[in-house]
Formats: structure tokens, sequence, C-alpha cells
């Protein structure tokens, strides 16, 4: 079987011509060249091209981006028909928990590129591999063997050579919540073709080609079996082939804590060997191609020699894990948003059709413990189930905790960032109907019939090479979380326009974080004229404080916490309008001061102010109330903040 599956690893990076043909197999197109990228477009023709060449390649849509471009993806097998449906069937119910063992089924391999818009070569690379196995389509490898491949994940930013997508989101960074239309499209592909491998192709700005074993920490409930077949197979296998080609590899750069990134949600929700592959962006761009197209061909080639121990480790990865005192977590009936995000993930959800009584609740982001009432409509997860280790991380409350990391979040847990009420049950779990299929949105909407204007930031769309620290989204987070959360009507308006007179109309100006604004004295000018004939300014973290003084309506500043105030890594209890209590993501010096307390952090420190100005109000948050729309909870926070200022006109 090895020697078969070489004559296509050979194939790989040898420059591929239309004329290059095996007996037997038809005669493949030439993919783009690898000179420079191709486009969300061309890639896309390509792969319906030798689709509709080859019988042992499919095409399809998994699909649509927010710009609406479709996200194409191919399948190469040699299985039939019926073996491949029996085969995925078969790996969905080990996946499911309705089988324990993988018979005859195939090893699903995929290669996924381009989720980062800015880092192209994966997909160009795939089109290569492509390529290669449909020329080579008798290698008997591909009879035990699916390879999926998904050329483009973000073609909105493809387009834009742009990290985010076309909507302003870090799409390696929405695994977690799955707010994204590409990313629940790419969850329901996975479900079909659930992956022993995933290999997730990016560029980093460096002279080398990373590649796993991963650093510390890795998350413990990563089951030991990927991490065993990426340290003594895999990645040895793409170290050796990068070698050969005279490419420098390294690993042990990245870690594997945070589950919201491609290589962790796949190994924590599919049991797969999740990796992120990252090309040096110093090296020419044909380089790169090499670099991806080698390390593709390795996985395949180690994946066909390993396939029976792989797949065995893999269907462990689903076993029952130890009982813990934990029996499952609850959520209240307001986290729809957060349960239809299980749901797309596979994770079984209930839901109380009456009020049910738990021996024991602790309450997301409390300590103690206590009998409690569950009202009808709470969602409940149970922890006894295939996909336990996701559950126990996606929800656990002590991911809160933990040192804050220099470039991403420590704190993660869904239920925690709901603010919907629930908590963690231990004791018997009430019984309850499945959930079923995802549930219409069923969350308060109390921006409903506002219109709102946000401050737009064309900073952050800029293209920025691979390995440069990126611009924040924060504008696209709240423009998104506005409309879809809240229920607003959202404007997006440069300086200019307001300059222009554009706020006429709007009750609230939103400044979210971001690149600084900018603004000219034209701009500052008409938002002073406008707040302080009734507009409501509101805005948070750095540029919005900086916005609201350059318009002389706030003397406010940030100041960091007192020692010891955070709750634990990047996760802080605020509250403010009356009850009204959650948790959010906090930056640094988050605290406000020089204004009127409208929020606080739990050590008593100033979260928000609000303070009029002539007859409107500038309301100013010092946390980021809709970082990556991942934080409904303090999103809700926000709109009783803002409501209770009374900013209607």
């Amino acid at each position: 079987m090895r020697r078969v599956l070489a004559a296509a690893v050979l194939a790989l990076g040898v420059a591929p011509t239309a004329a290059a043909s095996v007996p037997g197999c038809p005669r493949i197109p030439a993919p783009p060249s690898a000179g420079h990228a191709a486009s969300s477009g061309r890639i896309g023709a390509y792969v319906r091209a030798v689709a509709k060449a080859s019988p042992f390649v499919t095409a399809g849509v998994a699909g649509a981006s927010v710009q609406g471009r479709p996200l194409r993806y191919a399948v190469v097998t040699r299985l039939s028909p019926a073996r491949l449906r029996a085969g995925l069937a078969r790996l969905r119910a080990v996946r499911d928990g309705g089988a324990t063992t993988i018979g005859t089924a195939p090893a699903v391999v995929w290669l996924a590129g381009s989720v980062h818009g800015n880092e192209p070569s994966g997909a160009d690379a795939d089109l290569r591999v492509l390529h290669a196995l449909a020329t080579h389509c008798r290698d008997a490898s591909l009879r035990r063997m699916v390879v999926v491949i998904v050329p483009v994940q973000n073609p909105d930013g493809r387009e834009a050579r742009t990290r985010v997508s076309g909507a302003g989101f870090d799409l390696n960074r929405d695994w977690l919540a799955a707010t994204q239309s590409e990313t629940r499209a790419r969850y329901a592909l996975l479900a079909r073709y659930p992956p022993l491998v995933y290999a997730d192709q990016h560029e980093q700005g460096a002279n080398t080609f990373f590649v796993p074993p991963y650093d510390r920490p890795i998350n413990p409930a990563v089951p030991e079996g990927p991490l065993r077949a990426e340290r003594t197979i895999l990645g040895p296998a793409i170290g050796r082939a990068l070698a050969a080609r005279g490419i420098s590899a390294a690993g042990g750069t990245f870690d594997l804590q945070y589950p919201g990134y491609g290589d962790s949600a796949t190994t924590l929700l599919y049991g797969a060997a999740g990796m992120t592959l990252e090309a040096g962006d110093e090296q020419p761009f044909a380089r790169r191609v090499a670099a991806h197209e080698a390390a593709a061909g390795a996985i395949l080639h180690a994946v066909a020699g390993h396939r029976a121990s792989l797949l065995r480790d893999w269907a462990r990865a689903f076993a029952p894990l130890p009982a813990t005192p934990t029996t499952g977590w609850a959520l209240g009936p307001g986290a729809a948003g957060t349960v239809s995000a299980l749901l797309a993930q596979g994770v079984r959800v209930r839901r109380l059709a009456a009020p049910a009584h738990v021996g024991s609740l602790r309450p997301w982001g409390a300590f103690a413990e206590a009998p409690a009432d569950l009202p009808a409509g709470t969602w409940l997860v149970p922890a006894r189930q295939p996909l336990a280790r996701w559950a126990a991380v996606a929800l656990g409350q002590d991911t809160r905790a933990g040192a804050a990391p220099g470039d991403d979040v420590s704190a993660w847990s869904l239920g925690l960032f709901a603010g919907a009420g629930g908590g963690t049950v231990r004791g018997p779990l009430p019984r309850a109907p499945a959930a079923g299929a995802a549930p219409a949105d069923e969350a308060a909407r109390p921006l409903a019939g506002r219109r709102i204007a946000v401050l737009a930031d064309p900073g952050a769309s800029a293209s920025i090479r691979a390995g440069l620290r990126q611009p924040s989204p924060g504008t696209a987070w709240a423009g998104w979380a506005l409309a879809h959360q809240l229920g607003a009507r959202v404007d997006l308006l440069g300086g200019p326009a307001i300059a222009a007179g554009a706020l006429a109309g709007h009750d609230t100006l939103v400044v979210a974080d971001g690149t600084p604004a900018r603004l000219d004295a034209a701009a500052t000018e008409s938002i002073r004229a406008w707040v302080l004939g009734g507009g409501t300014l509101t805005g948070w973290r750095a540029r919005g404080l900086d916005v609201a003084r350059a318009a002389g309506l706030s003397a406010a500043t940030l100041a960091p916490l007192p020692t010891g105030a955070r709750a634990g890594g990047t996760a802080l209890e605020a509250t403010g309008a009356g009850d009204a209590r959650a948790w959010i993501v906090a930056g640094e010096d988050p605290a406000l001061s020089g204004g009127t307390p409208a929020g606080r952090y739990g050590d008593g420190s100033t979260a928000a102010i609000d303070d009029r100005a002539g007859a409107g109000r500038v309301l100013l948050l010092g946390f980021d109330p809709v970082f990556r729309a991942a934080t409904p909870g303090a999103a809700m926070l926000f709109s009783r903040l803002l409501l209770a200022s009374g900013g209607a006109r």
C-alpha cells in the first residue's frame, strides 16, 4: 500500500501539466500557477473542472460566505458510493456513541486552507494535491481513505486579502461560539465527513514551517491518541518531507489550550489529529505552496501506512469518561444562541418541558452550590455523552481561571458568558426530551426598533501581512451583535458622513474598540452638537474614550484594576443597571475613572460611566461587551445600561 501511494506523493511537488496522466486514469487539467495566489473564483472553477474530469472526485458547496461566495470543497476516494455511505455512517455512529469499533470504515483526512485570507498558500497547494490524487487515481490507499479538500474557508477574506471574513470576524476564533455562517457550514460538512486528521493550513511571520508537536499548555481534555499520532507519526513524517525539499521545520511554538482554534476544536470535537500548519511567509509564495504541498503528501502517506492503528485510537476519543460529581450543565431559557452552537457541534442537549428540582446547582460564576428549582425551558447538557470532552471544556466554569496569555483569552466558558442563568449540576439530572433541531432564536431583542449608528473603522479591514499584529475587529463584532443579538437597525458611518449630518435620525452612536478613529474637527464637532441636542454617545475601551474626549464630552480615562481584582485569567464580573450581572472578557486596564459610575466590577472598580451632556448622554465602558460576539450576557448588560441611560431622542 505504501509503494502504491508513493506514486501520488512523489507527484506532489512536480509541476502539474494537463498532459500528465496515468494509465486507467482520466487526464486532469493542470491547476493554476503556483507563482501567485489564485482567486476564490479561479479555485472554485478548478475544483469543479477536476470533479467533471474524474469519476473519483466529487465537488460540492458546503454553504456560503456572508457576502454570498460559495464554500466549495472536493472529496477524493475510490470507494464505491455504497461503501462510502456505509463507512461514513460507521464513523458517525462511533462519534455519536452508537458503535465502538471502526470495522472497515475509511480514514478521513481533511485539508483546509485559507481560513485567513492573507495567508493564501495553503489553498493553492490544495489544488496541486487534488491534481496529484486525481491523476494517480489507481492508488490503492484511496479505497481505504477519503480526502476532503476545502481550499478556501474564508472566500471573502481571500478576495480582500484580509485575515478576517467579510463580516470582519477571524474565523479561526469562531469554532467555540460558532456565530458565523462560514463556521456553521463547516460544522455541517464535518458532521458528514468526521475527520481522522484535520490539517489547518496557515502562514506565519517566519522563515520556517511550523509543524506539531505543540508546546504547553495543552488542554487536559485533549485525548492522548491524536497527540501521540502528531508526536510519533504525522509530525515526523511532515518534517522528513520538508527536509527532503530543503525547508526548515520547527515545532513547539504553539500551544493547544484554547478550544476556539481549528486544531484544538477538531481534536476535542472529532477526536482528530487537529494540526495547525504554518508556512513561513518570508519565503517566496511558490516555496510556501511547495511546503504545504509536501506536508499534505506526508500526511496522506502516513495515514495510509498507519490507518488501522490511527482509527483505533480515534474511536477511543468517544469512549465514556470516568464518572465525576458533575452530571451536567443547565442553561437558562434565554441561552438559545449558545444552545444552537452546541447543537451545531453535535453536543446532546435536552430541554425541560416543566419546572424541575435539582439537588445541587452551582450557578455560573459562583463557587457555592445549593438545591435549586429550574424553570421550564431550561436547557440541559448531560455530562455523560460521546462529546463529553467538548461539553466539559465548552461549559466547565473553571475554564475562566488561569494566567492571561499574551495574545488571546484564557476564559471561554459558554455557560459563564451566556448570562442566561443555570449552572453546573451535581446529582441526578432531571429527565427531559432531546432538544432536537437547533432552536429558533428565542433571545430577547431589547434594542429592536432602535436605529443605531456605528462609527466605521477602515483600518480594521486593511490587508496586513501574516505574522504582524492584526487590528482589532471590534467594530465588526459590535455591528453584528447589535443587529443579530440585540435586534437594532445598524448603520455604519464614517467620519465624512458624520460631518455631513448623517447622525440625524439615529438615537445612539456606538464607538467600538479598534484602530484610532482619527476624526477631523468637523466630525467631532458634529458628534458634540448631536449629543448636546439629545443623542447618546456610547463607546468602550480606548477608542470609545478617545472619541468622547476629542468631542469635549468626557474626561474619563482607563486605569488598571487593583492587584488581585481579577477573578482569574481574563474573565471579570460586571454589574450595572440595577441587578444586571454578566461576565466579560477584560483586556488591559479595564477600570474607568473620571465620570459617574454606572457599572462596577466585583471588586468595586468602575466598569461603566454614564454622564449627562446637554440634552444627551455619554455612556462609556472599560470593557468590550461584544468580544467576538461570544459574550451574549455582556451584550445584554450593555443593552440594559444603554436603555437605562434614556438616550432616545
